[in-house]
């Protein structure tokens, strides 16, 4: 399973970036919160505060965005959104 970030402003993907999730027994969404700590310093981004409805559109939907009320200093985008991308399909 891979993650897939993108950072959006307005309606257009300005930068993007995809890393493999581990194997593991832990949570999907300990891996992928740990996956994306990983993909923010890639993309140079401040790390965003993970809510409860982030980790509920995580496992009912496969992703979830998070906007200026997600960081603590200003961001230049509308929207940071991961999403989960099975390779099986």
């Amino acid at each position: 399973m891979q993650l897939w970030g993108k950072i959006v402003q307005g309606h257009r993907t300005v930068r993007q970036h995809t890393l493999t999730l581990e194997d593991s027994d832990r949570p999907l969404t300990k891996r992928v919160q740990s996956a994306m700590d990983e993909m923010v310093m890639e993309l140079d981004l401040p790390r965003p505060i993970w809510f409860k409805r982030n980790e509920e559109d995580i496992e009912v939907f496969g992703r979830t965005e998070f906007h200026q009320d997600h960081f603590i200093e200003p961001v230049r985008f509308t929207r940071f959104e991961i999403e989960l991308i099975d390779e099986g399909q």
